[in-house]
């Protein structure tokens, strides 16, 4: 009789310990766990982030990295980008530590050689370059030998190509531009036909918006960036040619089935020191982390399969 009320007292005495102890034993776990995933994360400031420039087209994916680097609601409050050109001057003379562009021009990379400063070029994301219409336009693909027909001058009528009886208005960027970048490096050396002054957009969004612009209708045609027009600049009225038969998607060009994949870079001086700003940021942009918050941002990572 007295050992059953030992242990009766024993087992009374272990379940209200385990009571009153199991939520400090929770907030334990919890503080070790929530240490080790935010310890994982280099330390950058908002200053820090004055040092990066960059492309247009990568302002969310730069702002999203922001928000989880430094804890913050709103990426634009820090993030301001000068466009392509812009940025890869401004890392040339040394007021920009990294910048996140489409691939430099040949011109760009030699101008910056001739000062005494070579690129590192690293690919992050990966996009696709593609190419636009009216959805007035009956035209849904062209193969790329056709694109580069047409931006030679070579085709000039929407006709030779399944359209309709019009004159092929042919938009493009101006120089230095990434997506004009873009283009000539998909021309393989090609000559692109001379444009004329209006067919010469300075802005992404200005090309975006000519090629749906009513006085142009059937005729206009012109190129960009999946995730801009799909994500930062959508416009009713603007139709995606798909090119070779494969349309650009999300999907397709995650599985590299769309023929016009193309990466986004990170761009650092070659003479950037280790241990510096400019290469923990590229580290961490190709992190498991960076990558997943690229994601979710819509981009597609590079590590992606």
């Amino acid at each position: 009789m007295e050992k059953n009320g030992m242990k009766t007292l024993f087992v009374c005495f272990l379940v209200c310990f385990l009571v009153v102890a199991a939520p400090s034993l929770s907030a334990c776990k919890s503080d070790k766990s929530d240490k080790t995933e935010t310890g994982s994360l280099p330390e950058f400031t908002r200053e820090d982030f004055a040092g990066i420039d960059g492309s247009t087209v990568v302002i969310p994916l730069v702002e999203g990295w922001a928000e989880k680097l430094l804890s913050i609601e709103n990426g634009a409050d820090v993030i301001h980008f000068n466009t392509t050109p812009n940025a890869i001057a401004h890392l040339t003379e040394g007021t920009k530590e990294i910048i996140f562009t489409t691939y430099p021009s040949d011109a760009e990379i030699a101008a910056a050689k001739a000062k005494g400063v070579e690129f590192e070029i690293v690919p992050v994301v990966n996009d696709a370059f593609v190419f636009l219409v009216s959805s007035e336009n009956k035209v849904s693909g062209l193969t790329q030998e056709q694109i580069r027909q047409i931006y030679s001058g070579k085709i000039t009528n929407w006709s030779a190509v399944g359209g309709e009886d019009f004159t092929v208005m042919a938009f493009q960027r101006q120089e230095g531009s990434g997506s004009q970048s873009g283009m000539l490096r998909f021309m393989e050396g090609t000559p692109l036909q001379q444009a004329p002054t209006e067919a010469c957009l300075q802005e992404m969004g200005a090309l975006v918006e000519t090629v749906v612009r009513p006085d142009n209708g059937k005729a206009s045609l012109g190129y960009s960036y999946y995730y801009y027009v799909n994500a930062m600049y959508i416009k009713e009225g603007i139709k995606l040619l798909a090119v070779d038969g494969i349309a650009p998607s999300h999907e397709t060009i995650k599985k590299g089935t769309y023929p016009i994949v193309t990466p986004y870079y990170a761009i650092i001086r070659k003479d950037a020191p280790e241990g510096g700003f400019a290469r923990k940021f590229l580290e961490f942009a190709l992190s498991e982390q960076g990558q997943e918050i690229a994601e979710q941002a819509g981009y597609v990572g590079i590590q992606a399969d």
